[in-house]
């Protein structure tokens, strides 16, 4: 039947997101742009005045002080490049005509990767931290050798180096180069990717998702949970020691006052250090705790992905992932920014310093 001719229509149905434009749009704005942005300022300031406090109670005057200070340096850069970083997203959802640079080219190169290496080097110092205290109360007598202000300050640069080593190709292969448009005449700055890009790019997604995000938090969980379990089975140890040693000193109607007063001395030492040894764990303690609860973001994005392929880069469900995106940004830069809180109240050393650098003259004990 020539003429006739058959047409086969087929009505391809619009994936429904998980989450609408409109909803993705408002979190990302809220919690990407302002959040993150006001905390992100917050976070200079607060790791400056970490910076600032260590130096003066003297870096190498003590192994911890290398290590935290080490950390409030990596934080310092994460903060800092998560503010840019806002701020270029801020510009790519304005949408703005006639700029001669691209926003998310420009945010690509000069915040997100940089941030990531920033971010990479707080969580291998929050492990390292981790571990010093895991020893410190596992091997108390051997800590003094094992973790000396050299080697921990030999440690913290082989971190920073390390980090700085792995992510260098891949920034090697990012260029923001100035492009002429023949149709307009006017010069862009574009980025501009190498051949070995792509390679590069999924070997340091697959190691920064699985080998240091989670596995850093694996990490960190572990030697806190031990940490904190040894902790208590040490104190309850040295304070039945402290109350048989009294109750001798007590019941011996032989010995000179003198030497109970010797012993009610060495009793008020060991209590004195026991205190000091736990307000040092506890604020260790505490650090490991708010790394471990600004993971959870990240932990919960990975159980998606897990559970549904297509919640990824350049899936089906991309505003989920964008909004997952601003929540980890803010956990992250949360993490990177309140270190000062448990520094202040459980550091003696520390708030003094501070006080003394705020110049409010207060002695807190």
């Amino acid at each position: 039947m020539e003429g006739n001719t058959t047409r086969l229509t087929i009505l391809v149905k619009p994936v429904e997101q998980l989450v609408s434009d409109r909803a993705a749009y408002i979190v990302i704005v809220v919690v990407q742009v302002f959040l993150t942005e006001s905390i992100s300022i917050l976070g200079m300031v607060t790791n400056t005045l970490n910076i600032t406090v260590f130096i003066r109670l003297g870096i190498l005057s003590d192994a911890s002080n290398v290590s935290l200070f080490g950390l409030a340096v990596a934080d310092f850069f994460g903060v800092t490049f998560m503010l840019w970083l806002s701020i270029n997203h801020y510009i790519v959802l304005s949408k703005p005509s006639g700029l001669g640079w691209d926003p998310f080219d420009v945010m690509y190169v000069t915040a997100v990767w940089p941030r990531l290496m920033s971010t990479s080097i707080s969580r291998g110092l929050t492990v390292f931290v981790a571990l010093e205290r895991f020893v410190c109360v596992v091997f108390p007598f051997k800590v003094r050798s094992i973790f000396t202000p050299t080697t921990s300050l030999v440690s913290v640069l082989c971190i920073f180096g390390y980090f700085i080593i792995s992510y260098a190709p891949v920034l090697s292969c990012l260029r923001l180069q100035f492009v002429t448009d023949p149709n307009t005449n006017l010069t862009h700055l574009v980025l501009s990717r190498s051949s070995e890009y792509e390679y590069l790019d999924s070997l340091m997604d697959y190691i920064n998702t699985f080998g240091l995000n989670y596995g850093t938090t694996a990490v960190v969980l572990f030697l806190t949970a031990i940490t904190v379990s040894r902790v208590q089975l040490s104190r309850t140890w040295r304070a039945t020691m402290v109350k048989e040693t009294c109750s001798e000193t007590t019941g011996k109607e032989s010995k000179s006052i003198k030497a109970a007063e010797d012993n009610h001395k060495t009793g008020t030492k060991s209590g004195s250090k026991m205190q000091k040894e736990k307000r040092l764990i506890r604020m260790i303690t505490s650090i490991s705790c708010i790394f471990l609860i600004c993971s959870i973001p990240n932990f919960v994005f990975l159980v998606l992905q897990l559970s549904n392929k297509e919640i990824s880069i350049g899936g089906q469900h991309m505003n989920l992932v964008w909004v997952m995106f601003s929540l980890s940004f803010l956990a992250d830069t949360i993490c990177s920014s309140v270190n000062i809180l448990p520094y202040y109240r459980m550091s003696t050393k520390y708030r003094q310093e501070l006080n003394s650098l705020l110049g409010n003259g207060i002695e807190s004990k």
